[in-house]
């Protein structure tokens, strides 16, 4: 990282030198090697511990900790061994018949945990595929409402152009609508919001609405809660876990709302809300979250 930005130092500067972000990213710049510094200076113990638990953080072949330091971004965040080593013995033991369903319940048992209050679940490869899946399910008549903070999987891309727009900020009136589609925190503009009183300023406009909420970038930070919303949604990948995502709701899906069967008994869920088949490899790797 220090190699990269004495690089692009120069440049950079020259062409951004005015703005706050780029007074921001030089302090934080400057902050990064401090830390590094003060690391060589006292190993704290228990920064060593959790590094090597990564596999990019930490080499066996080395006396001393590779001089690393992990921007996060919006692709995911690093893999502790727990979650690889599960997934490759999921991989050495591909008995779907045997182990298939079980794994199964055990992750949707998981992420009832993760998520408190969750009884409806279904996966999914990525938030924006939950998402979409939502979407396609609604029946033909339903009116939605998305923000403009939301991240692309959660607006009018997935949910359509005659979607109706807001914006959170200083928003105190929201449009009527059967369906809104909020963010619990925006990776846009890097705010986390207040969903009591979002879903208070809903249910004052729809008593009756169904609240969907991207929680993708909540999740890593804070424990996420579905008991306030209709449907809340997590990204495992965004959070030490393997590429998957999860719909987490406190109640079965409004038949009103959606054009689908009420029942949720294990094969409607697998036909209605999970098609194809969700890799087992990947469960095996959200189980193991818990370690």
């Amino acid at each position: 990282v220090r190699s990269a930005i004495s690089v692009a130092t120069p440049t950079l500067t020259s062409r951004f030198k005015h703005t706050a972000r780029w007074r921001q990213f030089l302090d934080l710049r400057d902050a990064c090697a401090q830390i590094c510094k003060m690391r060589q200076q006292n190993n704290n113990l228990s920064v060593t511990f959790d590094r090597t638990e990564y596999y990019d953080f930490f080499s066996t072949k080395k006396t001393t900790l590779p001089d690393i330091i992990f921007l996060e971004n919006a692709g995911g965040s690093q893999v502790p061994r727990c979650v690889t080593q599960a997934v490759s013995n999921a991989l050495n033991a591909r008995w779907r018949e045997v182990h298939g369903a079980m794994i199964k319940a055990k992750a949707r048992a998981l992420v009832s945990e993760f998520v408190s209050e969750a009884t409806f679940i279904f996966f999914a490869a990525n938030a924006t595929a939950i998402f979409r899946q939502l979407s396609s399910m609604l029946k033909s008549d339903i009116i939605v409402c998305c923000c403009e903070e939301s991240h692309n999987a959660n607006n009018r891309e997935t949910w359509g152009n005659k979607a109706l727009l807001v914006s959170l900020v200083d928003n105190e009136q929201w449009p009527w609508a059967h369906v809104y589609a909020i963010p619990h925190a925006s990776n846009v503009t890097g705010e986390v919001y207040n969903l009591v009183h979002l879903v208070r300023q809903i249910r004052n406009v729809n008593p009756h609405a169904f609240i969907v909420c991207d929680g993708v970038a909540m999740a890593p930070h804070r424990r996420p809660s579905s008991h306030l919303v209709d449907a809340y949604v997590v990204a495992f990948h965004k959070a030490f876990g393997p590429h998957l995502a999860a719909c987490c709701c406190p109640r079965p899906l409004a038949q009103e709302i959606f054009s689908c069967a009420n029942n949720y008994d294990e094969k409607s869920l697998t036909r209605i809300w999970e098609p194809g088949s969700i890799s087992t490899e990947a469960l095996a790797g959200v189980i193991a979250l818990l370690d």
